[in-house]
């Protein structure tokens, strides 16, 4: 009888994480994971660096670590020049109160000092609340063959 309490409240358990996982994401957070995207495009550093907490991790495409400084020194240079971004297949995970993460697949082409490039790739982006404002505390990129 004890094992089948145990059970039930498992089951519980997993029921109400599956309930929560469910909630529509809200607006707030919407409007800022396409800020936060509006910003990288457009190569707008001082919005880039409001939006992302200090302490924030970035995971490059080349697995490489870095931080909130080296996640907006990729979009400073002046001779960076992008195409429209293309993402797709957004989702959202809810990682609990005030914290979710989207992850999709971008395409990012444009010219740079090198000349012209084309990149495929996933990302996630977690965001937190903090300070009644949505903040990215997590990046991280991995790159995807281009496609055909």
């Amino acid at each position: 009888m004890r094992l089948a309490h145990m059970a039930l409240m498992v089951l519980a358990g997993v029921v109400q994480i599956g309930a929560a996982d469910a909630e529509p994401v809200d607006a707030t957070l919407e409007r800022a994971s396409q800020a936060f995207d509006a910003a990288q495009f457009q190569k707008n550093v001082p919005t880039l660096r409001q939006m992302l907490a200090p302490a924030m991790v970035f995971i490059n495409g080349a697995g490489t670590f870095g931080g909130a400084s080296d996640f907006v020194a990729g979009f400073s240079d002046p001779r960076l020049v992008f195409d429209p971004f293309v993402i797709e297949g957004r989702q959202w995970v809810r990682l609990g109160p005030g914290v979710a993460t989207v992850t999709a697949v971008g395409t990012m082409a444009g010219t740079d000092a090198n000349g012209r490039f084309s990149r495929r790739f996933r990302f996630s982006d977690t965001f937190a609340r903090r300070g009644g404002r949505w903040q990215v505390v997590y990046v991280q990129v991995t790159r995807l063959p281009t496609a055909a």
